[in-house]
This record gives structure tokens, C-alpha cells and sequence, in this order.
């Protein structure tokens, strides 16, 4: 932490220098700085003026790409409602905009050139937040510049938020660039345009590397974003956020900020900043700050893999601000007491529907699965002996999530060759998964039904799905009538999965509409997926399942983002493993580690959660061992948060935008003598009532 005296005046300008001390010296690494400063209001040469100093301080440090917040020229109009009432508009309110608009500026203009020539001045990218004015509408604008001087072009916000929408103008596909530069491929999108999946892809299509989010949203839950955004699309990411006060607006009445039941005096913090820089593994370089205006300022390691975040090692508690009550009850799975995390939701508005959930944390009977629907069904009864409606369990939880073997496979192996000992570690598996035969009748999926039923739970079982000799990671849903509803077949496995588990296709993404509310499901790293994600939220999807095998503390982060973006509940079940969780050596061995783990090594931490539509963690994250995590989820919050943000709704931009699913299921071998001759599980109908 270096103070530098700050030449915009003020206080002093705190900036924060990553050096990557850990990342490879022969890599080439781009040294960027994240302004976080407020505009001089309806002061647009006062604030190119305070933009040079705060660049030239930046390439003080060296910095080759300087990166400016959302609308920093001409200002973000925290608070204004520009006179609005519904149906009607003040005298005022319309005066106010006037002044909004002479301080905004033409593109190409004036303000342009001289933008250019501090980029060229400072030899520096410049990438900076402008109010456009193109006629009499104002855009929301971010411009690039490079270090020659040049302008480079534009984009404006696709889709304003909330007010927004009543002063600036909507952008179109035209301005979604991704330029190709000596520092790697640079594009941004504003605020919440970052929510929008399929404007994410399209800036993943074009490459991008060093991702630009400038902001005015300064929530917590903006940082679980921006993470989620780093790993989504395995770029760096860099957000700019304003700090400003009160004082940084005109006085009243002047400038007035609506809807608070007193005037903020002027020390009151009006945007309390949050700028941050990421890695593409979601290792926060630099920020988040929260503490006044700043230069936050990193070494991107663009050549090499930055370094990974260690897993965590100890619990994580539930935040302050949730009431949760802990519940030590006897375990009847075997080991150890089962933690029951109810979360009330005391402050609900009682007219609203709630639903009672359950997120289980539990590892496989590994090889044994009587064993392990044996452990399931205490589990289920565990849960709903406290009043829960909905139970969710790990990825692969029957059949075993084979972690650590890589089934005789190594890099001196050929792949034509695995090892037999690695053949015959595979068939042990094979015999572990389930079939899920089309008429529903096998043995397993029949007492997952039963159990469902006689527990009066809509079940959600991650298993291990056996169709001949090919095996799937599925996901099976349950009613609580006892009613087998259908599956999803994990459509991506990751990395090593590949050669163990086959690839499901678009005929398995179902959504259910349950009186509980729409259900439906993803597992792990699909997850990871924004036009998977995006179908689900075609279909409605309000309660979200999200098993996995991932614990990374990064893995609380997209959940956080999913939850936001899709404006529904999210509900992530992980197992607790230790090794002797597994069969002991030599008949299962953990690879790439330098010794045999011990008995009680934790090979799998959990890290369950259960988030609401706003972010906000209910239940868990839980990382002390096996676990039941309930949350009373109020079903009024999904109306609530899409009020802000409808990702498939009133925030989409279908005629830029869309999203053509093929939900067709796919044969390898197809006769077309009759369809009934064709070997392979047809599409599963979605439940509708019950």
C-alpha cells in the first residue's frame, strides 16, 4: 500500500500494486489501474481535468491500461428521478435533465480529441465511462482509447436498469466490440449488462481477455459477479466503481436525492466504491476498496496460469445478518452428529408462499449402493422430520463421485493402453451406477420413488446413471406422490470425467412446474455454463439445484451470481468426504498426491449452501463435515428481485440476443423402419400439476 498524494484533490488517492510475486517472471504481465473516484457534477471540464491528473498519477506507477468507472464523465445520477411521478413529470425534473444533458458529450466531439490525446500523452489504453449525446438522447457510453492516441470506438449499455431506462437510450449489437491489442483482448460491459449471460458469451466469442466492468452497484454481492465472471469466462476482470459523497453533488436544491426520508448530509456516502481486479481462477489482485477514491493497481500475468486460491481449511459461519438457528440432532447416517441449519426467515411477509428446503452434505457408500440408498433414506427422513418439502443431494451421491483415480490413465500412458488394475477399477464402478430404464421400473430409481412418497419430499438424487456400457452423471427428480418425474444428464463432463462418464444432450434440461415452484437442476461445472444457465431461465426456473463435486472457496461466488442473475433460489449440495470415505489402498488410490492421504484426511470439504434471488447466503456455507442445511425460502423474494432484473424478461434484448436450443435427444444409431427400434431413453415429460 503506497499513499501518493492525490493531484484531483481531496483526500489522498490510495494505490494498490499487486506484483503477482508468484506468477512465472518469464511471462509477459500488464501492469492496469482501476480508478475509483467520483465525477466534479454538471462539471465536465472540471472532470477531464481530474481525469488527467488521476491518469497521469497512473502511469506514475507504470500502468499500461487505465480504466475508469460507469458514466464518469457526465456522471451517474445517484438518487435523481429527474421529476418523475407516474404519469406526470416536474417542471424541474425536466430542468434537472436539461443540465444532465449539457454536461454529457457528442461522440465524436471535443471531449473525444482531448480523451485521445491523454491516452497518446500518458502513453497509456484508456478505457473510460462517458454520458453520450447523440441528439437529444443520452446514451451510456464507454470509450476506448490507446496509447498512440487514437480513439478506437465505443459501447453503449445494451439495457439501462430500472430508472435508467427514462434518460438514457437503449444501445444496439453494433457497439459490442473486443479489440485486439498489444496487452491482450479488451472489452467491457456496464453494470448490470454483466448479468446478462448472453451478452457475456458474446464478448467470450470474440475473445476476450482483460474483461472491463465498469459500475455504480457498490452491494457486496457485486464482487460474487465479478469472480464468477473471471472463472466463467477464463479472463481477468477489472471493475471500476465511483466513491462519492454527497458533497460531490450539487447542494439542495439544486440537486436533490428522492426517495430518502431526510436530505444525506455531506459527508454521507453516497457510493461506497467496491473496485476490484481478478484473476481468470478468481484470485482477487487488487481491492475490493471500499475505503475512499483510489488507484487500485495490478501485474496481469497474461501468458501463464495466475496463481490458484487454496481451498479452505476451516468452517465458514453464516453472515451476520442471518438469523440461523443450529441444531445439533443423532445422526442416523453413521458418522457422527448431522448439523441442521434452519434459517426462519422471521422478517417474510407471512401472506407469502414459502417453501421449506433441505441441502444435504454426505458422502457415498463407495462401491456400495444398497449401502448408500440405505444411508439416503435416513437422510430424507432426517430432513423431513424438520417440515422440509425439498430435498437435494451431491452430484453422483449414488454411485460415488470417483475422486482422485484417474482409472490407470497418466500422462507415460498410452490412452489406447490404461492400466488393467485401471480397467478393472472402472467395472467396480460400471457395477455401482443405477439404470434409469425408460419405463422407470428399475430396482433403484423404484425405491428412490418409494422414498420420495413415503417421506412426502420432492426428491432431487444426483446419481450415476448406467445405460449399457456407457455411464452418465444424472440428476433424477422425484415427486412426493412417489412419482419418478424425469432426469438431466449432466451435458459437459469436466477434464478427467470425459473418459468415464458420456455427454448428455438438449433433450435432458428439463424444468418442473411443482406447487412448490419451477425445479430444475445443473450439475458442477455446467454451472459454469451461460447458455445452459439461459435455458433454464427460458423455462422459469425459481428453485435452482446445483450439485457438485467443487468446495473451492470460489465455487460461493457463482452460486451468489446465479442466484442474481437468474432471480431465483439457489441450492448447492457438495459431499463431505475424508478418505477413508473410499475403499483403503491399494485398492483405491488417490492419484497426483505425494503420499496415501490418511484415514481422516478431508478429500472433499462441502462448502452446501442455500442463497436467495438477492444474494443473500440463507443457509450455510458449510465446511465442518456431513450436514443437513434448511432454509424456509420465501417465494415472494423471485417477484422481488426480478422487479430489478428479469434476465429472460424485461432485461433481454431478444432482437440482439437469443438463444436457439436444440432439445431434440440424439442417436447414435437411428431406424427408421419404426421408432420403437431405436435404443435410447426418449425425452422425459415435464410434471405440471400433481
Amino acid at each position: 500500500m503506497a499513499l501518493a498524494p492525490a493531484s484531483s484533490g481531496g483526500e489522498p488517492v490510495i494505490a494498490e500494486v499487486e506484483m503477482n510475486a508468484g506468477a512465472d517472471q518469464a511471462a509477459a504481465t500488464v501492469r492496469v489501474t482501476v480508478v475509483q473516484a467520483a465525477s466534479v457534477f454538471y462539471d465536465t471540464p472540471a472532470t477531464l481535468d481530474k481525469a488527467e491528473k488521476l491518469i497521469a498519477e497512473a502511469a506514475g506507477y507504470g500502468s499500461q491500461l487505465v480504466l475508469f468507472p460507469e458514466v464518469f464523465i457526465g456522471g451517474y445520477p445517484h438518487g435523481s428521478t429527474f421529476g418523475l411521478v407516474v404519469g406526470n413529470r416536474t417542471a424541474k425534473g425536466k430542468e434537472d435533465f436539461q443540465k444532465y444533458h449539457a454536461a454529457a458529450i457528442d461522440v465524436p466531439g471535443p471531449e473525444v480529441s482531448r480523451l485521445a490525446a491523454l491516452a497518446g500523452k500518458y502513453n497509456v489504453f484508456l478505457v473510460i465511462g462517458v454520458v453520450e449525446r447523440s441528439g437529444y438522447t443520452l446514451y451510456n457510453t464507454v470509450l476506448t482509447f490507446d496509447p498512440l492516441g487514437k480513439y478506437l470506438g465505443k459501447h453503449r449499455k445494451l439495457m439501462p436498469t430500472a430508472l435508467e431506462r427514462v434518460f438514457w437510450g437503449f444501445g444496439d449489437g453494433s457497439t459490442i466490440p473486443v479489440y485486439d491489442t498489444p496487452l491482450g483482448k479488451i472489452g467491457a460491459l456496464i453494470c448490470w449488462e454483466n448479468r446478462m449471460p448472453l451478452l457475456r458469451t458474446a464478448m467470450y466469442a470474440k475473445g476476450v481477455e482483460i474483461y472491463c466492468a465498469p459500475t455504480v452497484d457498490c452491494m457486496t454481492s457485486w464482487q460474487a459477479s465479478m469472480t464468477h465472471i473471471a472463472l466463467e469466462g477464463g479472463c481477468f476482470v477489472l471493475s471500476a466503481v465511483p466513491f462519492t459523497r454527497r458533497k460531490d453533488y450539487p447542494p439542495p436544491p439544486n440537486y436533490t436525492f428522492g426517495g430518502l426520508e431526510e436530505e444525506p448530509s455531506p459527508e454521507s456516502v453516497v457510493c461506497s466504491g467496491g473496485s476490484v481486479i481478478i484473476s481468470p481462477s478468481g484470485t482477487v489482485l487488487s481491492g475490493p476498496n471500499y475505503e475512499g477514491e483510489a488507484l487500485l493497481t495490478a501485474d496481469l500475468a497474461t501468458s501463464s496460469p495466475p496463481p490458484r486460491r487454496p481451498r479452505a481449511s476451516g468452517s465458514s459461519k453464516p453472515p451476520a445478518h442471518t438469523e440461523t438457528l443450529m441444531a445439533l440432532v443423532t445422526s442416523s447416517s453413521g458418522a457422527g452428529p448431522v448439523i441442521a441449519e434452519v434459517e426462519m426467515n422471521g422478517g417474510a411477509d407471512p401472506s407469502a408462499t414459502t417453501v421449506r428446503a433441505t441441502v444435504v452434505q454426505a458422502s457415498t457408500i463407495f462401491y456400495d449402493t444398497p449401502a448408500t440408498l440405505d444411508k439416503a433414506e435416513r437422510l430424507i427422513e432426517e430432513a423431513a422430520g424438520y417440515g422440509s418439502q425439498l430435498v437435494v443431494f451431491p452430484e453422483a451421491f449414488i454411485g460415488g463421485y470417483p475422486r482422485g483415480s484417474t482409472f490407470g490413465y497418466g500422462i507415460s500412458i498410452s490412452i489406447a493402453n490404461p492400466k488393467d488394475k485401471g480397467k478393472e477399477a472402472f467395472r467396480r464402478y460400471h457395477a455401482a451406477a443405477i439404470d434409469v430404464p425408460e419405463e422407470h421400473t428399475g430396482p433403484e430409481v423404484t425405491r428412490l420413488a418409494a422414498m420420495a412418497g413415503k417421506y412426502k419430499v420432492f426428491l432431487v438424487m444426483g446419481v450415476i446413471e448406467r445405460e449399457g456400457y456407457t455411464l452418465y452423471c444424472s440428476v433424477l427428480f422425484f415427486d412426493p406422490l412417489g412419482h419418478y418425474l424425469g432426469k438431466h444428464r449432466k451435458l459437459m463432463p469436466t477434464a478427467l470425467e470425459r473418459i468415464i462418464w458420456g455427454f448428455g444432450d438438449g433433450s435432458t434440461i428439463p424444468v418442473y412446474d411443482t406447487p412448490l415452484g419451477k425445479i430444475g437442476a445443473l450439475i458442477c461445472w455446467e454451472n459454469k455454463m451461460p447458455l445452459l444457465r439461459t435455458a433454464l431461465y427460458g423455462k422459469g426456473i425459481e428453485i435452482y439445484c446445483a450439485p457438485t463435486a467443487d468446495s473451492r472457496p470460489v465455487w460461493q461466488a457463482s452460486m451468489t451470481h446465479i442466484a442474481l442473475e437468474g432471480g431465483c433460489f439457489v441450492l448447492s449440495a457438495n459431499q463431505f468426504c475424508r478418505r477413508k470415505d473410499y475403499p483403503p489402498p491399494p485398492e483405491y488410490e488417490f492419484a497426483g498426491l505425494g503420499e496415501e492421504p490418511s484415514a481422516d484426511t478431508v478429500v472433499c470439504p462441502g462448502g452446501s449452501v442455500i442463497i436467495s434471488p438477492s444474494g443473500e447466503v440463507l443457509a450455510g456455507p458449510n465446511y465442518e463435515g456431513e450436514a443437513l442445511i434448511t432454509a424456509d425460502l420465501d417465494l415472494g423474494e423471485i417477484v422481488r428481485a426480478k422487479f430489478d432484473f428479469d434476465v429472460v424478461g424485461h432485461y433481454a434484448r431478444p432482437e440482439v440476443l437469443s438463444l436457439v436450443v436444440n432439445d431434440q435427444p440424439q442417436f447414435p444409431v437411428s431406424f427408421t423402419s419404426s421408432a420403437e427400434k431405436t435404443p435410447a431413453t426418449k425425452s422425459d415429460s415435464i410434471a405440471k400439476s400433481y
